[in-house]
């Protein structure tokens, strides 16, 4: 049975709430990018414009982490677009506009993509990697109700109750 107690089901998971949650994803990323659009038009010094990125990056990934664990089920997808916001920073920065290299030192845009790469990969491991510990320890989320998840023995299937 996929109707969880409050008679949401796998169906109604995938048409109401997946979407939703990524669209919450993208209000986290979108938020760090306009927080990071306004030192910029207001020609702020390189420092600021560098502190106010790297508060974009902390910002996006305490909502990612936090999503999988803060509530009554994980969301995956909100660290699922954090780490698809991080890799297209990285992705720009493999070839800056002259706006940033203008601003920045190589050696500053340099790092700044090595931290995008870096914080994509971290966010996609978590995700994947927190997915498979809750499946392991056989617990998953359908409908936004925990279902254990147990072996059907010799048959070699599993059952969700």
């Amino acid at each position: 049975n996929v109707d969880s107690s409050d008679g949401t089901s796998l169906l109604e998971f995938w048409i109401f709430r997946f979407p939703f949650s990524i669209h919450a994803g993208w209000i986290v990323a979108a938020s760090a990018v306009n927080i990071n659009v306004v030192p910029v038009s207001r020609d702020a010094s390189a420092l600021t414009q560098i502190g106010v990125a790297t508060f974009g990056f902390v910002w996006v990934v305490i909502f990612a982490v936090s999503s999988t664990f803060v509530g009554k089920s994980p969301e995956f997808a909100i660290p699922g677009v954090g780490s698809w916001a991080t890799l297209a920073i990285a992705l720009e920065l493999n070839d800056p506009s002259d706006l940033i290299l203008n601003t920045f030192d190589e050696s500053v845009i340099r790092s700044f993509k090595i931290a995008s790469f870096s914080l994509s990969g971290f966010l996609f491991v978590w995700c994947i990697g927190f997915g498979i510990y809750q499946f392991v320890r056989g617990q998953c989320i359908v409908g936004g109700s925990k279902r254990t998840i147990e072996s059907d023995g010799l048959r070699g299937g599993y059952h969700i109750s």
